[in-house]
């Protein structure tokens, strides 16, 4: 079939490879906790697609490839879940029995994310181009007994600093119905500090 729209093509390769780094420690009766570290590297790449002018017929003829695409050809990018680095440590203390209190701290690299910008006069979206700030969180947990002997519950603060994360960004695209568009970006955060109740058993 020689139409070009029926024998649609946008091949895609890729590669992902990382390590992961554990270390566990135990003190006395009382003190426990772990530091582990992740590195992880995914990108993608489009080999093989079909003419954006073929695709879209005489459209867009007056536009490139690039402004066309939003993904770039045969150039490697980051994939939605290249997450280069992530540490996370933990410190537990064993108050008594059931009674237990733990504080979390999470480090990572941001992960990428789509951009907007004007190019030749036309607005454009380029796909995981640049990467979002490092993010931090922490988090504290009390759990303690509950009424029967097979269960327990606890009360966990998460975002104890009610640090702000940006997790993705989102673009309000505007036009006057004429010849002015415009755009802005809008970030998107991870939760605020709040608060959770719950209940763990074993059967």
């Amino acid at each position: 079939n020689k139409d070009k729209i029926l024998n649609y093509i946008n091949w895609t390769i890729g590669y992902a490879y990382g390590f992961e780094l554990w270390i566990e420690k135990k003190a006395g009766d009382h003190w426990d906790g772990w530091i582990s570290y992740t590195y992880l590297k995914s990108m993608r790449k489009v080999t093989e697609r079909i003419s954006a002018k073929d695709y879209y017929r005489n459209i867009y003829t007056i536009y490139s490839e690039e402004e066309i695409y939003k993904t770039p050809f045969d150039k490697w990018y980051p994939a939605d879940f290249d997450l280069r680095h992530s540490l996370n440590l933990t410190l537990n203390y064993t108050i008594s029995g059931k009674w237990r209190i733990s504080l979390t701290q999470t480090f990572s690299s941001g992960s990428p994310y789509n951009t907007m910008a004007f190019e030749h006069d036309i607005l454009v979206e380029r796909v995981n181009n640049k990467y979002l700030p490092y993010q931090y969180r922490t988090d504290i947990k009390l759990a303690m007994p509950f009424f029967f002997e097979n269960a327990a519950c606890f009360i966990q603060v998460l975002n104890l600093l009610n640090k702000t994360n940006i997790i993705n960004y989102d673009y309000i695209v505007e036009s006057d119905g004429l010849s002015s568009i415009s755009y802005t970006p809008k970030k998107l955060v991870d939760y605020p500090r709040f608060i959770i109740f719950g209940i763990t058993a074993e059967f």
